[in-house]
């Protein structure tokens, strides 16, 4: 048994009817108009990170795991991943502040792993931005 419209046809043609229909009849109302764009941008946002799936969750796990000098797996669930990454960046930030990560070695490898959790979110949050800066010479392509 086949469940159709899927959830991602679905959330595609929310985003579309309000890009090619609601935005352009209500650029006259300023505030409407922003805030259909909000939406449009943030079914975009939840597009491509429906679309990434846990990877990226995986990839900044593994670079902690490198950057804070440790071993773990990361757990089976989504969620319960997300929320000890934010546990252990909440770790990082404080060792950062307390100067745990001021040698140039540890700093290097900190860099590299803010650097790269930067360019994985900007893949799903503004990618017309991670472009552009491709462009300019800011960030390299991978």
């Amino acid at each position: 048994m086949t469940h159709r419209p899927t959830l991602d046809e679905l959330l595609e043609a929310v985003r579309l009817h309000l890009a090619e229909q609601a935005v352009p009849a209500l650029e006259s109302d300023r505030r409407l108009y922003f805030q259909t764009l909000v939406a449009v941008h943030a079914l975009e946002i939840i597009q491509r990170e429906r679309s990434m799936g846990v990877d990226p969750l995986h990839n900044e796990w593994q670079r902690l795991n490198y950057v804070q000098g440790m071993d773990q797996p990361p757990a089976d669930d989504p969620v319960a991943v997300q929320r000890a990454l934010d546990e252990r960046n909440r770790a990082l930030c404080i060792a950062i502040r307390s100067g745990q990560y001021d040698a140039p070695a540890r700093k290097a490898a900190l860099y590299e792993h803010l650097l790269e959790t930067a360019r994985e979110r900007l893949q799903v949050d503004n990618l017309q931005f991670l472009e552009a800066l491709a462009v300019e010479g800011g960030v390299e392509d991978e």
